[in-house]
């Protein structure tokens, strides 16, 4: 396939930009808050706040955006959460430890910046379902590449000029995305509906309950991210303090984000290929496998050379999900759902799955420790392991009880699925 290089090109960009401003509001939000003088039972709870907004706001934008997808353009609702989420960080950059006043403004983090990914991930599906050749595996990769390298740089900002440093640096970078998304292509979404209808009359947009009704493996998908993705929360929330333990620096932890980032570039870039060999699904339960894995390494490494050298087993483990977790929807979901099935995985992942563990995590960590935290982290991460065995027996939709009934039969229609 010939893929359109100036709009793989700009929505490159696109992903980038994101991913610069993700180092600093996601991989140093605790080292910011630890600086800011707030406890680990703390910033638990911030976080815990952060990511009930996200769930709230994920399905908010998700069902908006899938119901108005002809009037309300996606590039209008990411240019408006780019806005709010500038004023969010120019007003914590203004207060010290205030607590309230930093729960406004992690409540605004999580309902705009958190948001962004899976708007600009359901954008990728907009153009690739309007006919657009758009190689998105590319692009991902470009946005893995940014968060490594600006991890690293923003690791050596922090030692040289303070974290507040970082938050300038957001603004910065929040306000690029503007005038990148601006310049992104229009979605030909009338011609998109027009030839949607024509093709798949009853193709209406399905509310959230119906999706995890009746699409079994999706269900069984966003339940596995829930616990991968709260098994990671669990094992890297407070990793900066092992490494301050073991003798590293803000450096070392930019290093480990850079490892980890820089892993995920090799799959996103061949993930077309490697599809041709591994189908997706076993695909998502080699990602559950190796982030156990490096849940495991992470936690029983005693030295910061090999504490960094470990995450490279995000070769195969969230690097599936971020270079396939589009494809597994564009797969599986009616493209009338491609908005909120996309939110709907970052909510289970990065809402549910996120929330939960930044409350355990504060409290697991003030009361009994760093090791406890790491074994509850690799538990957590090998529950995964039984939804993604699922996933492979059920079917892919069925309007029957899924879970309870098997492969061969489950029917539609009084046809076998």
């Amino acid at each position: 396939m010939q893929y359109e290089r100036k709009l793989t090109f700009k929505y490159s960009l696109l992903q980038w930009t994101f991913w610069m401003i993700a180092a600093s509001a996601m991989a140093f939000l605790t080292p910011i808050l630890e600086a800011k003088g707030f406890s680990a039972a703390e910033i638990g709870v911030l976080n815990t706040f952060k990511y009930i907004s996200v769930m709230v706001f994920q399905l908010l934008l998700g069902s908006f955006a899938d119901r108005h997808v002809e009037t309300v353009p996606l590039k209008t609702i990411i240019n408006l959460l780019s806005v709010v989420g500038l004023l969010a960080t120019i007003l914590f950059l203004s207060i010290g430890n205030a607590f309230w006043l930093a729960v406004i403004v992690v409540i605004l983090f999580g309902a705009t910046i958190h948001c962004l990914e899976p708007m600009i991930d359901a954008l990728s599906l907009h153009y690739m379902n309007s006919g657009r050749r758009l190689n998105y595996t590319f692009s991902r990769a470009a946005g893995s590449a940014s968060w490594a390298l600006f991890c690293i740089l923003l690791g050596i900002l922090s030692e040289r000029r303070g974290m507040n440093a970082l938050l300038v640096y957001q603004a910065i970078s929040l306000g690029l995305m503007v005038i990148i998304n601006t310049g992104m292509d229009k979605v030909d979404v009338h011609s998109y509906t027009r030839r949607h209808l024509k093709e798949k009359k009853d193709d209406r947009p399905r509310s959230v309950w119906e999706l995890i009704r009746d699409f079994p493996k999706y269900r069984c998908y966003l339940f596995a991210c829930l616990f991968i993705f709260a098994g990671f929360s669990m094992n890297t929330l407070f990793l900066v303090d092992k490494i301050h333990y073991l003798g590293g620096t803000q450096f070392e932890y930019g290093l480990i984000q850079f490892v980890i980032a820089a892993a995920e570039i090799p799959l996103a870039i061949f993930f077309y290929r490697v599809r041709k060999k591994i189908s997706l699904e076993h695909l998502m339960v080699l990602m559950g496998i190796f982030c156990v894995i490096r849940a495991f390494a992470t936690a029983v490494a005693a030295s910061v050379p090999v504490l960094i050298l470990v995450q490279g087993f995000e070769l195969l483990g969230l690097s599936v999900y971020y270079a396939g977790s589009v494809f597994f929807i564009q797969k599986y979901l009616p493209e009338a759902d491609a908005v909120k099935g996309t939110s709907m995985v970052n909510l289970f992942a990065n809402g549910i799955g996120n929330a939960v563990a930044s409350t355990a995590s504060g409290a697991i960590y003030s009361h009994f420790g760093f090791d406890a935290l790491m074994t509850t982290s690799i538990v957590i991460s090998a529950v995964s392991l039984v939804f993604l065995n699922r996933m492979l027996k059920v079917p892919a939709h069925t309007g029957e009880k899924a879970w309870l009934c098997s492969k061969e039969t489950c029917r539609i229609d009084g046809k076998r699925v």
